[in-house]
């Protein structure tokens, strides 16, 4: 395998979270030995994320390309075959830097570093969702649509008298129709909520797959649509939660957390207090939460890409993070978690694995 289709290899393998830590040394050399180096990992890597090419997919040509047999001109055909499915043909051709793309037809992607806001209200149509029982959610309409800057909170007031604290970056849609029927929002990020309270028009929070319903209710959501899982911590009154075919009952200091890849939710008592200190000073609280949900908030935080090996994603870890530096908080992590762990930084996007 000559050097380029080595590090083909692991720029798959990490987009995959299967790289081990020898492929993650010679990944972290190769990147930090030369700046186009690591400009060509970034755009490769973008491309695999901006495409929506599933990990799967991607294991699946990493196969096709180690089969000693497959030539790169047969490659090239498949890989156009399947990508054109997949509408991602660019991918083929700026990942693998193919010669034979004739019939390829590359467009420009678009990078996927953590989204770039502005504090704007815009219209927008939100994907059309509603539960399967009463009260019924109706089709989202054109919607206002607040977007909290990349580098602070940002508090707002539905018309309803719904006081909000949006976490950086966080965007909020509000149905145009809010108010007449129902009160439906849709969440992709993390806010606080204070609900007015108005038994004849619940509120809805759609969240992906879930549903929130409350009538007069504070509690801390989290729910990025990128992150793959929900957590939502009640403060006070009652909250209704719509996970699939599934309803929960959540009453005052109980959190809800829902896996999105497995389906799977928990439900636990916690201390509320941990849930909103991200609002006062950042600080996040990590209490009995696998490592790759520890790194998908701490990518959030710090505005980088933090990824985790396979084999220490799911270490519970307990712990603090305030208002140190990214790279002070991943030894802090290191060094405190249950299972010895190695950080290794690829230009700029850290990669955890087991020590």
């Amino acid at each position: 395998m000559t050097m380029k289709n080595k590090i083909d290899d692991l720029i798959v393998r990490y987009y995959c979270g299967t790289l081990d830590e020898k492929g993650a040394e010679i990944l972290s050399a190769w990147v930090s030995s030369d700046a186009e180096n690591a400009r060509e990992f970034k755009s490769r890597l973008r491309v695999l994320q901006s495409s929506g090419l599933s990990t799967p997919d991607a294991t699946t040509f990493l196969g096709k390309i180690k089969k000693k047999h497959f030539s790169r001109r047969r490659l090239a055909r498949t890989l156009a075959i399947s990508c054109a499915a997949l509408g991602i043909a660019a991918v083929a051709v700026l990942l693998f830097g193919l010669n034979d793309t004739q019939a390829l037809q590359s467009k420009p992607v678009s990078t996927m570093q953590l989204p770039i806001v502005k504090n704007v209200i815009q219209n927008s149509v939100p994907e059309q969702r509603k539960i399967a029982s009463e009260p019924i959610i109706e089709t989202p309409a054109a919607s206002k649509k607040f977007i909290a800057p990349k580098d602070k909170i940002m508090p707002l007031t539905l018309e309803d008298g719904t006081s909000i604290i949006l976490n950086k970056g966080t965007k909020l849609a509000v149905d145009s129709r809010f108010g007449q029927q129902t009160r439906t929002v849709t969440l992709d990020g993390e806010a606080f909520f204070d609900v007015a309270k108005d038994e004849s028009k619940p509120f809805c929070i759609v969240c992906g797959d879930e549903t929130y319903i409350v009538h007069g209710t504070s509690f801390n959501i989290q729910s990025y649509v990128r992150d793959g899982y929900s957590m939502v911590t009640l403060h006070t009154g009652s909250l209704e939660a719509r996970v699939k075919d599934s309803t929960i009952m959540l009453d005052p200091g109980d959190e809800l957390f829902v896996d999105d890849s497995d389906d799977n939710f928990t439900k636990r008592k916690v201390n509320t207090a941990y849930s909103s200190m991200w609002i006062n000073d950042g600080t996040l609280h990590f209490s009995g939460l696998a490592l790759k949900y520890v790194a998908a908030q701490l990518s959030h935080k710090y505005g980088v890409n933090v990824g985790v090996h396979s084999s220490v994603a799911n270490i519970v870890y307990e712990g603090e993070i305030d208002k140190e530096p990214l790279e002070t908080a991943l030894k802090l992590i290191s060094i405190s978690a249950p299972t010895r762990l190695k950080i290794t930084n690829l230009d700029g996007e850290y990669y955890i694995t087991k020590l």
